[in-house]
C-alpha cells in the first residue's frame, strides 16, 4: 500500500514548504518559545531574530543564542543575518550555517538607523554592487538556499525593490520577501499590495508578501491580490 505524501504549498531551491504562513523576523520576538508557540498554531516556515555579522565573527556572545533551536528541530529554519561588507556577510554565514540553518536569509528591509544608515538593512538597497557581491557569494559558497527580505525601496523617490530582487536572483537568491513599505514609511501608511504582485510577476522564484495582515481574512485577501506563494506575518 503506497503512502502518498503532502505536496508542498512552494518549495525554496531544495527545501520544501508546506503551508503558506510564514513566521516573520521579529527582533526581541521571534525566539525559540515564540516560534513553537506559532509552529503549533499553523506557521510553515520560521525566521530568527535577525544577527549582526560582528557579533558571529567574534568570540561567543549573547547575540548568539538569537540563533538557538528548538531541541526537537525546527524545519524548515531560516537564520536571518545583517552586514554591509559581503565578505564579513560570507564569514558570517560560512559559521553558522551548521548550526541548524535549512536557509540563510539577508535582512535588507529594517529601517532602523542605526542599521540601515550604516549601510545594512533597507540601507543595502541603496548598493546594488554589494547586493549583487553578496549573493553572488553566498550562493556559491553555501550549501543551504540563500533568500532576502526588502521593502520598497529608501524612500519614494527611490523605488527600486525590482531592480534589487532582480539582482538578488539573478546571483542566486532562492526567495524574495517583500515589505510593501519604504524605509522613509517604517511601519506607517497603508502597504503596498500591488508592489507585492509585480514582484511575483516579475520573479521566477517563490515570493513572500508582507505587510498589514491582521487578519485570516487579510491572509487570504493577500494571497488573492499579489498571486504570492506565501504570507510573511509580523506585527498582526
Amino acid at each position: 500500500m503506497s503512502m502518498h505524501m503532502p505536496m508542498p504549498t512552494f518549495t525554496v531551491r531544495d527545501v520544501p514548504v508546506y503551508g503558506d504562513t510564514i513566521l516573520s523576523p521579529m527582533a526581541a520576538y521571534s525566539d525559540v518559545p515564540f516560534r513553537a508557540i506559532c509552529r503549533r498554531f499553523g506557521a510553515a516556515m520560521h525566521y530568527t531574530e535577525f544577527v549582526p555579522t560582528e557579533a558571529l565573527l567574534g568570540d561567543p556572545n549573547p547575540l548568539w543564542r538569537r540563533l538557538d533551536v528548538h531541541p526537537a528541530g525546527e524545519h524548515p529554519m531560516v537564520f536571518q543575518i545583517f552586514g554591509s561588507d559581503a565578505q564579513q556577510i560570507l564569514r558570517a554565514a560560512q559559521r553558522i550555517e551548521n548550526w541548524g540553518a535549512d536557509i540563510i536569509d539577508i535582512n535588507m528591509g529594517c529601517s532602523v538607523p542605526k542599521v540601515s544608515e550604516k549601510g545594512a538593512g533597507v540601507g543595502m538597497m541603496r548598493q546594488p554592487k554589494l547586493v549583487a557581491e553578496t549573493f553572488r557569494l553566498l550562493s556559491k559558497h553555501l550549501r543551504v538556499p540563500v533568500t532576502g527580505k526588502l521593502r520598497l525601496g529608501w524612500d519614494e523617490t527611490s523605488q527600486n525593490y525590482l531592480e534589487i530582487a532582480k539582482i538578488m536572483v539573478d546571483n542566486g537568491a532562492a526567495l524574495v520577501a517583500l515589505h510593501g513599505r519604504f524605509r522613509s514609511q517604517k511601519y506607517r501608511g497603508q502597504a503596498d499590495w500591488d508592489a507585492i504582485a509585480k514582484l511575483k510577476q516579475a520573479l521566477n522564484v517563490p515570493v513572500l508578501g508582507n505587510g498589514d495582515v491582521r487578519t485570516v481574512a487579510d491572509i487570504d485577501r493577500l494571497k488573492a491580490h499579489t498571486g504570492c506563494d506565501g504570507v510573511m506575518i509580523g506585527r498582526a
